[in-house]
């Protein structure tokens, strides 16, 4: 069979299946959430505590569309590093973030909640999320947001462009669907955002003058944007001063990842069912 004509029949077999089992479920989601980029390259190291409600509409036992509002936190510290230079760079970030999501889910086996001949199905996840972002550093003792002290030069001469503190992000991962009693239905869900920045931990690309950053911003800005331990090392420029040094890699955007639990609840008594496609 030709593959158009394979495709056709898919089509026509999800146009008739969207006219049956129609509904939707609201309820709450809590997790941890974490961060991969500059500071950490691994998953679920510093995970978090992260909350949040879902809306999930299923046009079809096959695929649903959701909205879901995310509350988290992410943080990384360079000196849990392995590698002698990160530790010795010594940055460090911790920034709450609130996303608003649009998805669409596909499962893999026909489910509907609250159908016993329809119990459990595993699904994939994809979509687009918003997300707002505010990156913090301690020094001595006190946390101060790091977008408004320019650490890598951001909009000073001769620096790069200021970032943003929101962004997009597109969301994609893997779930199961488990239908509990009446109308109650548990997800497992694990997923990950490919973000559109680079500074969700306010790290990006290189020391900028920390003269300039120390006379125009602040002794504060200054010590935050060059904490490194030892500044007498080859990694400097000349006589330790890092100007023009990596400080991160612009090739890369940042990651942040959410694995989670919801519970939901169908809305209304039943589902509408005008036709039937198994």
């Amino acid at each position: 069979m030709k593959l158009k004509t394979r495709f056709l029949i898919f089509f026509f077999a999800l146009t008739l299946n969207s006219l049956s089992a129609q509904f939707s479920e609201m309820g709450v989601m809590v997790g941890a959430s974490y961060y991969i980029g500059d500071l950490n390259q691994s998953h679920f190291k510093n995970s978090n505590l992260s909350t949040g409600l879902i809306y999930r509409y299923s046009i079809n036992p096959r695929i649903s569309f959701r909205v879901n509002l995310l509350l988290g936190k992410v943080e990384a510290y360079d000196s849990q590093s392995k590698n002698i230079n990160q530790v010795n760079r010594n940055l460090s970030f911790k920034s709450n973030f609130t996303e608003l999501g649009a998805m669409i889910e596909v499962n893999y086996y026909s489910y509907v909640t609250g159908d016993k001949k329809s119990r459990f199905t595993t699904y994939i996840v994809t979509g687009l999320s918003f997300f707002k972002m505010n990156p913090k550093a301690q020094y001595l003792d006190v946390w101060y947001e790091l977008h408004p002290l320019k650490t890598e030069g951001e909009s000073l001469v001769n620096g790069p462009g200021s970032y943003k503190l929101d962004s997009f992000a597109l969301p994609f991962g893997l779930g199961a669907k488990i239908n509990l009693v009446g109308r109650l239905a548990i997800s497992l869900e694990y997923s990950l955002r490919f973000t559109a920045t680079d500074y969700l931990d306010d790290v990006s690309t290189i020391y900028y003058d920390n003269d300039i950053i120390r006379d125009q911003v602040g002794n504060v800005a200054a010590e935050l944007a060059d904490r490194r331990l030892n500044k007498e090392t080859v990694q400097t420029g000349i006589d330790g001063n890092g100007t023009g040094m990596q400080r991160g890699d612009s090739s890369r955007k940042d990651w942040y990842g959410f694995a989670g639990v919801f519970l939901t609840v169908r809305l209304g008594k039943k589902p509408t069912t005008c036709a039937q496609w198994n």
